[in-house]
């Protein structure tokens, strides 16, 4: 956490803001993901949820709040499409 504040600039509620967007973006997404996977497949769907796993870390290693933000949300969104992908 420490780290985070400081890379950041934020205090620690910001940066618990920025964390908390996980789950804004897992949350919808969950259910996005199992009507996916079943219309188009999972070794597809489970692709472009490692990509935007990926490309969130990208963001969110940028450093700035906004950036990091929207990084934690596609961290979240990606992630709900592998975890229903790897339950099949």
């Amino acid at each position: 956490m420490p780290q985070l504040t400081q890379a950041c600039g934020v205090d620690a509620l910001g940066v618990s803001s920025i964390v908390g967007m996980f789950y804004y973006g897992y949350s919808p997404f969950s259910l996005v993901a199992g009507a996916n996977i079943d219309r188009f497949g999972a070794r597809r769907i489970i692709t472009i949820g490692a990509a935007l796993v990926g490309l969130g870390a990208i963001l969110f290693g940028s450093g700035n709040v906004p950036g990091a933000t929207v990084g934690r949300f596609l961290q979240g969104a990606g992630g709900a499409f592998a975890l229903l992908g790897r339950s099949i």
